[in-house]
């Protein structure tokens, strides 16, 4: 069997315990369409925002994992990109215990293990959207800015690094 009939069946599965009707392929292929466009356009939208030196990396990593979730089951390495966007969301706020704290609880959310063979597969379908929420949140992060008052683009956190000459 190919591995993208495998992923479609594997997504209609995880619907299907949740009671959605009518997860058919034909329907998964068109909300993957969907959610292609909507991720060209926000890379168009992105595109034609002006950034400063501190903004770029954030909204290119920031845009390359929202494509990234265009999978329906992503590997266990999918979440280095959200590591790293997150690494990079921390770098651009006050170092204090508030800070240190979110970024370790992102750090253990983002890598948590699920055995595939459970007692309920809906309760490992759940737990697994727990991390995926959590790359949702890095990505907004990633894609927001804040002008600061002099007018100038600050990182996306509202508290800039010093550039580097």
């Amino acid at each position: 069997m190919a591995p993208g009939i495998r992923k479609a069946l594997k997504a209609m599965f995880k619907l299907g315990l949740f009671g959605l009707p009518g997860a058919s392929i034909g329907a998964m292929k068109i909300v993957g369409w969907i959610y292609t466009l909507i991720v060209l356009a926000a890379t168009v939208v992105l595109a034609r925002r002006t950034l400063n030196r501190e903004q770029e990396p954030l909204a290119r990593l920031a845009i390359l994992t929202l494509a990234s979730l265009r999978s329906p089951f992503l590997p266990p390495y999918a979440v280095i990109p959200a590591l790293w966007l997150l690494t990079l969301l921390a770098a651009t706020v006050a170092p204090t215990v508030r800070t240190l704290g979110g970024v370790l609880l992102g750090w253990v959310i983002l890598n948590v293990a699920i055995p595939q063979q459970g007692p309920d597969p809906r309760l490992i379908s759940a737990i697994i959207l727990l991390p995926q929420a959590v790359i949702v949140m890095l990505i907004v992060l990633g894609l927001r800015s804040r002008a600061d008052p002099l007018g100038h683009a600050s990182a996306s956190l509202g508290l800039a690094t010093p550039c580097l000459k």
